[in-house]
């Protein structure tokens, strides 16, 4: 999937699967990130590991799709977990406490 300033690239292994979002995570992006992110999550078993290293900007509603994809995962006992974080998302992270919730790692 791609939006005007977003890219997603998803690969799947059993019961994971790997997100990478490069490019802004912003509200213009969520409007068809969320639909994609949820038909991952419908279809997820086991973790949903996301790349963010390549993320340029990220704002209130690319967090708000985090923390959607956190809810969803850990309704079905299953984990999502940040692998790998842009400095700038990293940044964003920290101050609206997403890192205190969910598992970042810097890479």
């Amino acid at each position: 999937m791609e939006t005007a300033a977003c890219k997603v690239k998803v690969a799947k292994e059993p019961g994971n699967w790997l997100v990478s979002l490069s490019g802004e995570v912003d509200y213009a992006a969520s409007l068809e990130l969320n639909t994609t992110l949820g038909n991952i999550v419908d279809r997820c078993d086991k973790d949903l590991l996301l790349d963010l290293g390549e993320v340029t900007m990220i704002d209130s509603e690319g967090i708000k799709m985090l923390l959607m994809v956190l809810a969803r995962m850990r309704e079905k006992r299953a984990h999502a977990r940040v692998v790998k974080c842009s400095r700038i998302a990293r940044r964003v992270i920290g101050l609206v406490g997403l890192d205190r919730v969910m598992e970042v790692n810097a890479g």
